[in-house]
């Protein structure tokens, strides 16, 4: 499982809800959002991530490394989400969405 699919349990799971009680509830706008938004909180400390920086700090201080700010410690994480890819135009999207529905329907477009 990956992808979308696997979003849909991670929100699920996150709101308390059988995935099928999600995806009826959940518009495809709210959806994408919930997406960048649990995308994006992958990537800001928690207490426990301050708490791991600090005590990475304290342990090289007493190794003698001079100068470690637990900032320093921090473990940080990109999101995995391109929120800032190109935009597509009007025509691609249609394009792109046809060619998806008539592939879902089994209908091979003449060129």
């Amino acid at each position: 499982m990956q992808g979308e699919e696997e979003f849909w349990y991670e929100l699920a799971s996150h709101l308390h809800l059988p995935v099928q009680q999600c995806k009826q509830q959940t518009t495809s706008r709210e959806f994408v959002r919930w997406r960048i938004y649990l995308d994006k909180s992958y990537s800001r400390p928690t207490k426990e991530d301050w708490l791991f920086a600090n005590l990475n700090a304290t342990i090289l201080a007493a190794h003698g490394k001079k100068g470690v700010r637990i900032k320093d410690c921090l473990v940080t994480f990109e999101p995995s989400l391109e929120v800032n890819k190109p935009k597509q135009t009007i025509e691609q999207a249609t394009q792109g969405s046809k060619a998806k529905w008539l592939q879902g329907l089994g209908i091979v477009e003449s060129k």
